[in-house]
């Protein structure tokens, strides 16, 4: 038997012997007792035998398969469940004990309570061509300077449900309104895919530039079909609550889980020397960051975690997949020129800074 709790399997196999031990206990206890039920029944029907004796032996029967029904029930559910609340009590106590409360309150919100948690975290940014798009940067660069370039991102994640009841979740990103260009509709979310959206590329919610124009100058909420978009504290945030499915066991199994996929793409301006930081707001197993650039821009990724060297670098992608990413743990992606990376520009003194979360 199989319960969905992960505990109960664990104590199986740390306790071997008792289990097996249990198991023919509870077949030979099981036998006995419908043994006795039957012989019992038999000579009753049969009228052989004294009536007294015949009695016990049911009563004893009946009270031996009801023992074994109640321990098996005891030790495959109820100790399961006891031995894991013990498990989450003691592990928080211990939290407790060395953490103030401040911090031990952020740290169960955040991670020990996290009932959703992030997949195959990939960012795609793509820095686009001048010489293609030479309209488009000659009135960027008319607004903002000579120095501005503009940067597509696609970013794509599973948001998976931990639990075996079905979660309500708010899928968000935001983009810092650091180098905003309203008249051309910079910064924006050029599409936005969630859910069953996300799997088929024709069904995405697209954001024409006259909405983004519009959110960016007259400040307003766009919404279109659950999807809002609006200006807030100097952030162009995206907005949608949707169900992510019950997981069907709470296993480490890949086919019980329960995920809801999102996709979805902006452009921004961002000025170079500068930085882009990513973060999530959501545990995440690990990121994948691809750059295509264009000449003489050069960037580099550095991770906002304890363990940065677990950020390895392949050509032009950034794995960063041995160690978890807990909520706002994140990547500074640094944007340079040669000549500014030879000026060793500091951190912070010019950039973009986009924050996305799930």
């Amino acid at each position: 038997m199989r319960t969905n709790d992960p505990s109960n399997d664990s104590h199986r196999r740390a306790n071997p012997r008792f289990y097996t031990s249990f198991s023919w206990v509870m077949i030979a206890a099981a036998l006995f007792g419908a043994f006795a039920l039957f012989v019992s029944a038999t000579y009753e029907s049969m009228n052989v035998g004294p009536r007294n004796l015949l009695d016990l032996l049911r009563d004893v029967g009946t009270a031996v398969l009801v023992a074994v029904f109640t321990a098996v029930t005891i030790e495959v559910f109820v100790n399961a469940r006891v031995r894991a609340h013990i498990a989450h009590d003691v592990f928080q106590a211990t939290f407790r004990k060395f953490l103030p409360d401040v911090l031990y309150e952020q740290v169960r919100d955040s991670v020990l309570q996290a009932g959703v948690i992030r997949r195959e975290w990939e960012v795609y940014l793509r820095v686009l061509d001048p010489e293609v798009h030479r309209d488009l940067y000659a009135e960027a660069r008319g607004l903002a300077g000579s120095d501005v370039y503009l940067v597509e991102y696609t970013v794509s994640y599973y948001l998976e449900n931990l639990s075996t009841i079905e979660a309500e979740y708010t899928v968000e990103g935001g983009i810092d309104l650091d180098l905003p260009l309203p008249t051309l509709g910079i910064p924006r979310f050029t599409s936005v895919l969630i859910g069953d959206d996300a799997e088929d590329k024709d069904r995405a919610k697209a954001v024409p530039i006259s909405d983004a124009v519009a959110v960016l100058t007259v400040e307003c909420k766009l919404d279109r079909d659950g999807l809002q978009i609006w200006e807030d504290s100097g952030e162009l945030i995206f907005h949608e609550v949707r169900k992510i499915p019950p997981r069907r066991e709470r296993s480490g199994n890949p086919d019980d889980r329960a995920q809801l996929p999102v996709h979805f793409e902006l452009r921004r301006a961002l000025r170079v020397p500068g930085m882009i930081v990513l973060s999530a707001s959501a545990p995440s197993d690990g990121i994948k960051i691809r750059i295509d650039t264009v000449q003489d821009i050069i960037f580099d990724v550095t991770a906002q975690h304890p363990d940065k060297q677990a950020l390895e670098k392949r050509g032009n992608e950034w794995l960063f997949k041995k160690r978890g990413i807990l909520p706002w743990q994140g990547f500074i992606i640094r944007a340079s020129t040669p000549t500014s990376r030879r000026a060793a520009t500091p951190l912070g003194a010019s950039g973009s800074d986009v924050r996305i979360t799930g």
